[in-house]
């Protein structure tokens, strides 16, 4: 017997037969070795919290969990245990993540003698590691806390006088590490920020604040003053106390502010931050053009500056910013100067609430009153388009354009239209639209509105005799109308509402493709969901029985007892299993055939007569006509029988009956447990030995195929209860 410790080692793998040969070949391979198993994440953690383990040897693939979730439990628990991940699902994917994951060892899943061998081999090197290097990860612990993250200058000091500095300490000040070490720190800092860092210090002494961070001044060798972001604490050094502090050179950071606060101070724009409630919390000195100083402005509400009839727009502008992060909006308003007369404003608001820097919103204002009416509503318009271009649904773009009608054009009473199905249907409108029009949806000419869209040409009509109301119905191409409605229309509205339908014509038609684009992604990410499951399948559970036969193989070559073929047959029924249920997978997935009228009791018999039943009991009282594909509805019956004689034992009785807006099966056997009924349709789910974890699987996918909803409950015998409602009937 060797002198050294015996190593305890965890195994966790969902497979009890690959866990009981794994077992038997490593410590046959290795006398120090003593194997744990568990079958389940929850299990290996129970046998984590126990103690008493060396290390962990875990496949990737597990029932409840993969190997990397479980990783991180271990760390948490242990951070330093060795973790092997042994697995069948081999990728360097995978095996990149195993090693950014911390894994401290990554081994191709083959359970045989010679592999167990080497298995057992890096165990025990493993362990070794673990349990001799303690001090020396202890010293580089501390080298690394030291020396690590360069960027930024690492010093240490005593007696303010400098111990240590690392490299990047020499490249910001110009000394070289001989010249720093011995210097004295203040000596290094612009005496003008003696006094405050001074006060930093004795702050941190006194134990207010473990850490001291600030901002001060250093001058390097040659004479330069930079400016530094410092972090600085207590710390050991050679067994004596002494300061450890960082420092970054924010000195083109600052230059750059410096910059910027020039600018705005010297800018010909009014730029303003406002908090979320409109309240001026900053103003640049251009506001004096308008009779202000700009601290007379800073606390007052920014609306009170606003024209009354502008104001209630610029308000709800100002709340869709507010809630909208990091969105934007630009409005044109008259501004009151501060002699009463009013000027014309061109306002840009962007929302910097989250940000920690400005926590407010972003206001640049610029005098547009001397632009000339028509050459204003272009440049909006053309601000819309981008918008509108840049929306990604179509009811973003409809939503866009009723806005711009009413803010731009001044034309609040404007509705989009959709034509379908020979009607007109609503598609967006603006607030008073609804509210003139009492909330009604209906188009209120259809006549004219249909004129519009068959000829391409634009309708204006009055909207009544009893005023000035008129509107133009303006084509949307091949998708519908657009209204607007306005007082006393002209020429010049109408260029401008054609000119805006054009542009929302073009944004509707760019949002749809987007939408089938994005259609289309979704369904090629669900295609290839499909596929990696059934790449899982056979990377994983076809390979765990085929493992266990190879296993069991060698040991009846071994051995020559016939009770090791015994498992190797079962594990070729087990394979059979699920190449069966994988190509039914494969060949129908969640499609139908044509449907037709299907006989419930008939289809239940005759799912009954092709399934194995024993001595099992058959209660059908289903006997209505259903619209379905009566092969697949025949196939999920049967995989419920077989699943509830596999389950429920040779005499069981299953219950096939009618639901008011579909079918029900259930069964007296030990039925499922609530936490477990998610999971028992997902593939590869069995809680039977031999079981392939596919049955279920096919079943919902027949029952979606169908735009059937499928529950799993319990029955009136403590068994499982299957019910599968929305389920059309043709007998009524």
């Amino acid at each position: 017997m060797s002198d050294s410790p015996p190593i305890v080692v965890l195994h966790v793998d969902d497979d009890e037969d690959l866990l009981d040969l794994a077992a038997t070949f490593l410590e046959r391979e290795s006398e120090r070795l003593r194997l744990r198993t568990a079958s389940s994440v929850a299990d290996a953690r129970e046998e984590v919290r126990k103690g008493g383990i060396d290390c962990i040897v875990c496949d990737h693939e597990l029932g409840d969990a993969n190997g990397l979730d479980f990783l991180e439990t271990v760390r948490e628990l242990r951070p330093e245990l060795p973790f092997i991940l042994f697995t069948s699902v081999g990728s360097e994917a995978l095996a990149s993540r195993a090693i950014s994951a911390g894994v401290t060892d990554y081994f191709q899943k083959d359970v045989s003698s010679d592999q167990c061998a080497v298995l057992a081999n890096r165990i025990e090197k493993a362990v070794h590691s673990y349990r001799t290097d303690d001090a020396l990860r202890e010293r580089e612990e501390h080298y690394r806390t030291v020396v690590e993250g360069s960027h930024d200058a690492i010093y240490i000091y005593r007696d303010d006088r400098l111990t240590f500095v690392n490299q990047r300490a020499c490249e910001l000040t110009g000394y070289d590490a001989d010249e720093l070490c011995g210097m004295n720190v203040w000596s290094l800092l612009h005496p003008d920020d003696h006094d405050r860092v001074r006060d930093v210090v004795a702050s941190r002494e006194s134990g207010e604040h473990a850490v001291s961070i600030y901002e001060a001044r250093f001058r390097t060798k040659d004479g330069e003053t930079r400016h530094g972001d410092f972090s600085v604490r207590r710390t050991s050094y050679e067994g004596r106390p002494a300061t450890i502090g960082s420092v970054r050179d924010v000195t083109d950071r600052k230059r750059t502010e410096d910059r910027l606060h020039a600018l705005i101070e010297h800018s010909h724009d009014l730029i303003a931050l406002v908090d979320e409630s409109g309240v001026f919390r900053y103003h640049s000195p251009s506001i004096e053009r308008f009779g202000y100083a700009p601290d007379e402005v800073v606390g007052d509400v920014s609306f009170e500056y606003v024209h009354p009839d502008d104001r209630p727009r610029v308000v709800e502008t100002f709340h869709q910013v507010v809630d909208d992060a990091d969105s934007y909006r630009t409005i044109t308003y008259r501004f009151r100067r501060a002699d009463g007369s009013w000027r014309y404003l061109e306002t840009t608001g962007e929302n910097r609430l989250d940000d920690p820097a400005v926590e407010g919103l972003v206001l640049n204002s610029r005098d547009v009153t001397g632009r000339k009416s028509g050459e204003r509503t272009l440049e909006a318009l053309h601000d819309v388009t981008r918008e509108l271009m840049a929306a990604e649904t179509t009811t973003a773009v409809s939503e866009i354009a009723v806005r711009a009608a009413r803010d731009v054009l001044d034309l609040p009473m404007t509705s989009i239209w959709r034509y379908d199905d020979a009607a007109f249907r609503l598609a967006a409108r603006t607030e008073e639209h609804y509210e003139a029009r009492g909330g009604s949806e209906t188009v209120p000419d259809p006549s004219a509105a249909l004129d519009a869209f068959e000829t391409g040409e634009a309708v204006v009509r009055r909207r009544n005799t009893t005023d000035d109301q008129s509107e133009a119905l303006v084509p949307l191409g091949d998708r519908g109308v657009m209204a607007f409605g306005g007082e006393r229309l002209d020429d010049i509205d109408v260029y401008y509402a054609q000119l805006l339908a054009s542009n929302t014509a073009a944004a509707l038609d760019r949002a749809e493709r987007e939408d089938e684009r994005k259609a289309d992604q979704r369904e090629l990410e669900r295609q290839n969901e499909r596929l990696e499951e059934f790449a899982s399948v056979v990377s994983h559970d076809l390979r765990n029985p085929l493992n266990v036969a190879q296993g069991y193989l060698d040991m009846y070559r071994a051995t020559g007892e016939d009770e090791h073929l015994d498992r190797i047959v079962r594990a070729h029924d087990r394979m059979a299993g699920i190449v069966e249920d994988v190509l039914t997978l494969a060949r129908h997935g969640r499609t139908v055939s044509e449907t037709e009228p299907v006989d419930g009791k008939a289809v239940t018999a005759s799912a009954w007569a092709s399934v194995e039943t024993e001595s099992a009991t058959l209660d059908a009282s289903w006997d209505s006509t259903v619209d379905a594909d009566a092969s697949r509805l025949q196939q999920l019956l049967e995989n419920l029988f077989r699943n509830a004689v596999e389950h429920g034992g040779p005499d069981a009785t299953v219950v096939v009956g009618e639901l008011e807006t579909g079918f029900y099966v259930e069964d007296d056997g030990p039925g499922v447990p609530p936490a477990d009924r998610q999971t028992v349709f997902e593939s590869g789910h069995s809680s039977d030995e031999g079981g392939t974890g596919f049955g279920l699987t096919i079943v919902e996918q027949i029952a979606e195929a169908h735009d059937w909803r499928v529950s799993l409950g319990e029955s009136s015998a403590g068994g499982a209860r299957f019910e599968f409602t929305g389920v059309e009937r043709v007998d009524e």
